[in-house]
């Protein structure tokens, strides 16, 4: 009798496991590659990167300084987590000319993804961050990135 509950919690296991891989979305990074048509335009740049510190949710990521003669890039994400788990994904971030001097990774209304940085972040034409969502749950983010 112990065999047969055994046997079955064994099977019950292997069943879970093999339905939460392929529930678990299966690409684990992503690339950014920030180009001149991705430059913030004038009219939205206070939108962006204007966010109250009292405002921003605790997961959001603000690293670096802004300078004068750069040039912002953002791109809003979309992370979707169909799963009972945390979910865990590497965004890398690219700029085609300059070095990355600022990040910020802000959630949108209503978001609660959690970004945190890597070392050495800056001072790169590359950077990345890691970026976790709470389970079945869509996070949306936008990512500004300065640059000079």
């Amino acid at each position: 009798m112990l065999r047969q509950i055994l046997f079955v919690l064994l099977i019950h296991a292997l069943l879970r496991a093999v339905v939460a891989k392929n529930a678990t979305p299966a690409d684990n990074s992503r690339n950014l590659i920030f180009t001149t048509e991705d430059a913030l335009p004038a009219n939205e740049l206070s939108r962006l990167t204007e966010a109250d510190a009292e405002t921003r949710f605790i997961g959001d990521l603000v690293i670096g300084q802004r300078q004068q003669e750069e040039t912002l890039f953002w791109r809003s994400l979309e992370i979707d987590n169909p799963t009972n788990d945390v979910y865990g994904q590497e965004i890398a971030l690219a700029v085609t000319n300059g070095v990355i001097h600022y990040i910020s990774v802000i959630n949108d209304r209503g978001s609660y993804a959690v970004a945190c940085d890597r070392p050495y972040a800056l001072g790169s034409s590359r950077s990345s961050f890691n970026i976790r969502v709470t389970p079945n749950s869509h996070s949306y983010v936008t990512v500004v990135v300065g640059a000079h």
